[in-house]
C-alpha cells in the first residue's frame, strides 16, 4: 500500500534540486526499471503491481493499478515506478571518441542522445552544467534503458576541449560527416539549435516538452535549400503549432512557453513569406487539436501559400488537408 509520504516523495523527485540533493531519480516501466536493476542500480523502493518484483524485498512495495496512476507521470504506466540511487559517474576515458553537449535543454533529445551513444558504441557522454538533468525522468524513459551504459558527466566544455587531441564541432559551413574521416579518440561537440537530420535518423526523433525554436529550422531549412541548384524545392514541418523560442543575436535565447508570443510569431510570419519570395513551399503537418494553434498554422500557411494537413499522434490515418495556394480545403482517410 502506498503511503502519503511515499507519494510525497516520489512527486518530489520530478524537480532536480530534489534529486540532486537525495541522488535519486526515478524510472517507470518494466524495461527502464530492469535496466537499470541489470546494471547494479541501487534500488531504494519498487512500487509495483506485479509480485515479479518482491526478489528485492528489501524494495519492493506492492500497490494496486489506481496508486500507480496516481504517482506515474505516464500516460499508460507500466505495472512498475522504481526509485533508484543515482549512481556516481566514472572518469572520462579520453582515450576513446566522447560525445559533448553544450547547453542542449530539451529532455526527449537528450534521451535520444544518450540511447544513440549506446548503439554506436560511445561509452563517454559530457553534458555542460547547463545542460538538462540527465535523471530527468523523460530523459530516462526516452533512453530506454542505454543511461545505465553510457558514462554521464557534467562539467565545463571549455577546459576539456583545449586539453583534447582532436576537437570536432558542427557547423553549416564545415565538411560532410560523410567524407571525413573521424578519428578514433577525441571530442565531438554539438551545440542547442538546429542542424541537420539525415533520413535514417527520422523514426528515432523524440518530441519534447519544453522550447521549440521554428525560426531555426526553418532558417536551416532555407540555407540547405538556397545551396541546391535544383528548382523543385520545399519544406515539410512537422509541429504541435506552438513555436516558443528565438536565438537573439547576441547568442543568448528569448523563451515563452506561455500561449503564443506575439513577437516569436510575427517572426514565423516573417520566414514563411520570406520562403514564398525564395519560392519554397511549405508543407505543414499540424499534431495538435487545440484552436489557437490550428489558427496560427493557418495564417502560417496562408503567409507561405503553402499546404497544411491537420492531424493527430493518434489518428495519424485521418487528415484534413488545406492547400492555400488552390484555396481548397479536403478530408483525407
Amino acid at each position: 500500500m502506498l503511503t502519503k509520504n511515499q507519494t510525497k516523495r516520489i512527486l518530489s523527485l520530478s524537480k532536480k534540486k530534489q534529486r540532486s540533493q537525495e541522488q535519486m531519480f526515478v524510472s517507470e516501466g518494466v524495461k527502464v526499471t530492469q535496466e537499470s536493476l541489470d546494471a547494479q542500480y541501487e534500488p531504494i523502493e519498487i512500487f509495483s503491481t506485479d509480485s515479479f518484483y518482491a526478489q528485492y524485498s528489501n524494495a519492493f512495495v506492492h500497490i494496486s493499478t489506481q496508486e500507480l496512476s496516481k504517482i506515474s507521470s505516464l500516460k499508460t504506466p507500466n505495472k512498475v515506478l522504481a526509485i533508484f540511487r543515482i549512481p556516481k559517474p566514472k572518469p572520462i576515458d579520453d582515450s576513446a571518441l566522447i560525445l559533448a553537449l553544450d547547453d542542449l535543454n530539451n529532455p526527449g533529445n537528450l534521451g535520444t542522445i544518450i540511447r544513440l551513444c549506446d548503439w554506436f558504441g560511445i561509452r563517454d557522454l559530457v553534458c555542460s552544467p547547463a545542460t538538462v538533468d540527465c535523471y530527468n525522468s523523460k530523459v530516462i524513459q526516452a533512453a530506454m534503458g542505454s543511461h545505465t551504459r553510457v558514462n554521464i558527466n557534467y562539467t565545463a566544455l571549455a577546459p576539456l576541449i583545449k586539453s583534447a587531441d582532436n576537437a570536432m564541432g558542427t557547423y553549416m559551413e564545415g565538411t560532410s560527416v560523410y567524407a571525413s574521416n573521424l578519428p578514433n579518440s577525441g571530442i565531438l561537440v554539438f551545440g542547442n539549435d538546429a542542424w541537420p537530420i539525415a533520413l535514417k535518423d527520422i523514426p528515432y526523433l523524440q518530441v519534447g516538452p519544453y522550447h521549440t525554436n521554428t525560426v531555426a529550422g526553418l532558417t536551416l531549412a532555407m540555407d540547405l535549400l538556397r545551396r541546391r541548384k535544383n528548382s523543385n524545392k520545399q519544406i515539410f514541418m512537422i509541429t504541435d503549432g506552438k513555436p516558443s523560442c528565438l536565438k537573439n543575436p547576441d547568442g543568448s535565447y528569448y523563451k515563452n512557453s506561455m500561449g503564443l508570443d506575439d513577437h516569436i510569431v510575427d517572426k514565423c510570419y516573417n520566414m514563411a513569406r520570406q520562403a514564398r519570395k525564395l519560392h519554397i513551399p511549405i508543407t505543414t503537418f499540424m499534431i495538435a487539436q487545440d484552436s489557437y494553434l490550428k489558427e496560427f498554422v493557418r495564417n502560417f500557411t496562408e503567409a507561405n501559400k503553402g499546404k497544411a494537413f491537420f492531424t493527430g499522434l493518434k489518428g495519424l490515418g485521418e487528415m484534413i488537408f488545406e492547400d492555400y495556394e488552390q484555396n481548397r480545403k479536403k478530408r483525407l482517410r
